[in-house]
């Protein structure tokens, strides 16, 4: 895994947020891994051809894997609770280079009769240093 910078944009039900942050990526012809940590959870996030895995732990956890074009079911836990979570994915696409990925993921998550619909704009780059974890 190489350190790096990521910056990522969500768009959830159309309320837009950003932040940037300090992770780690490996990446290759066709799959990337992203870690990264939260103000209170630790992310990663795996994308592998049409597919994407996003886990989160801490305050609350999230385990979904979306596939696009298919309905997925993962789980979500909230204080020690944990409950069957389903995501459709319209859109996952990725682009790697040599040392940066961009990742656009674009799903509804469905609790019960709810929906929230999620795009998600993903850019990483790797230190200029090329430091290895």
């Amino acid at each position: 895994m190489r350190t790096c910078d990521i910056s990522i944009t969500t768009v959830a039900d159309g309320n837009k947020t950003s932040f940037s942050t300090k992770g780690e990526m490996s990446l290759s012809a066709y799959k990337a891994q992203l870690a990264y940590r939260e103000a209170q959870a630790f992310v990663q996030v795996s994308l592998d051809g049409e597919s994407a895995m996003i886990i989160r732990e801490g305050d609350y956890t999230l385990r979904i894997p979306l596939k696009r074009g298919e309905m997925t079911c993962g789980t979500l836990g909230i204080g020690g609770n944990e409950g069957e979570i389903k995501a459709f994915a319209y859109k996952v696409e990725y682009s790697i280079r040599e040392d940066a990925l961009l990742a656009i993921l674009h799903y509804d998550l469905l609790f019960g009769e709810n929906k929230q619909k999620m795009k998600l704009r993903i850019v990483a780059r790797a230190d200029k240093k090329g430091d290895d974890v």
